[in-house]
């Protein structure tokens, strides 16, 4: 079934998402949160090895476990409201298969699933305003 009213908000890191997702939050709509730094934090927290310079397919499951998680959770309790989403499902496929990690068909089974709109905003690349942190590590 597709989420007309879910939008993906994708780009890749340091492109200013999370920044366009918070100013969308705080002038109403309905956000969700990049789940790839929620369990970057999460994994730095109990020195777990789920993280993208670790396990990287433990990191990829537990973000296709989060995001799937999100999406079925944010389309039981939201009906027609408007839900920008920071990253999507498909980022974490496209994540699995940069990284060579298998894709089941279970796993496109769930996936196919959840659709979001149609239209996607992606962000360009932006140097002048990226910046390596605690949960991102990679160089420009």
């Amino acid at each position: 079934m597709t989420k007309s009213n879910f939008y993906i908000i994708s780009g890749g890191p340091g492109v200013g998402k999370t920044t366009l997702i918070n100013e969308l939050a705080s002038t109403g709509f309905l956000t969700k949160e990049e789940e790839a730094r929620k369990i970057i934090r999460e994994q730095l927290a109990i020195e777990g090895d789920g993280v993208p310079w670790g396990n990287k397919a433990f990191y990829a499951q537990l973000m296709l476990n989060a995001s799937l998680q999100t999406f079925n959770k944010t389309k039981k309790d939201n009906g027609t409201d408007i839900v920008f989403f920071d990253r999507g499902i498909l980022d974490t496929i496209c994540y699995m298969t940069m990284e060579n990690i298998p894709i089941s068909n279970e796993v496109w089974n769930k996936v196919n699933t959840c659709n979001y709109n149609k239209s996607v905003f992606i962000l360009p690349p932006w140097k002048e305003i990226y910046q390596i942190d605690d949960e991102r590590k990679q160089s420009w």
